[in-house]
């Protein structure tokens, strides 16, 4: 009975949300129910710098707990997969589709057009400096907001 409610209640959800404009979409195989993903980042949620980066020195510098104090989630999904976005990770899972579009969007199509993204094959390999970033933000995720984001605008549990 708990899982015919369950269902229920997903399907309604599901209804309700492509009223509304979004796609739905097969989730994960780990995924009890379908989820829906938003095509764009809200731009309202997403502040970047003239270069196109949350934070254009996690690069090079370690990142500061006040630093991500002051970002929404949105902009912490985006600081942590734009570490790996420098080097060319493409962002294929069906969750992460929002990354792809925004890193495409920054995508390197003529010299001197200000793009810094280009797509390559493999993981890449990330720097000590660029690891480290990425379990702060991860961490940080997890133990102050209750979550990592996806392109389905929620926050999921974090796995450790």
């Amino acid at each position: 009975m708990a899982r015919h409610a369950r269902l229920k209640a997903a399907a309604f959800l599901a209804a309700a949300l492509l009223l509304s404009g979004f796609v739905l979409l097969a989730g994960s195989p780990d995924e009890e129910i379908a989820s829906t993903y938003v095509e764009d980042i809200p731009p309202l949620q997403l502040r970047l710098s003239v270069d196109g980066f949350v934070l254009p020195r996690s690069s090079v510098e370690l990142i500061s707990l006040d630093t991500l104090d002051g970002l929404t989630n949105w902009e912490l999904y985006v600081a942590r997969n734009e570490i790996f976005a420098r080097k060319g990770r493409r962002f294929v899972r069906s969750y992460s589709g929002c990354l792809q579009k925004h890193f495409d969007s920054w995508a390197v199509e003529l010299p001197g057009d200000g793009g810094w993204y280009r797509g390559r094959s493999g993981e890449p390999r990330i720097s000590t400096i660029e690891e480290a970033n990425v379990r702060i933000i991860e961490k940080y995720d997890c133990d102050v907001r209750g979550g990592q984001m996806r392109c389905d605008g929620a926050l999921h549990s974090c796995r450790y």
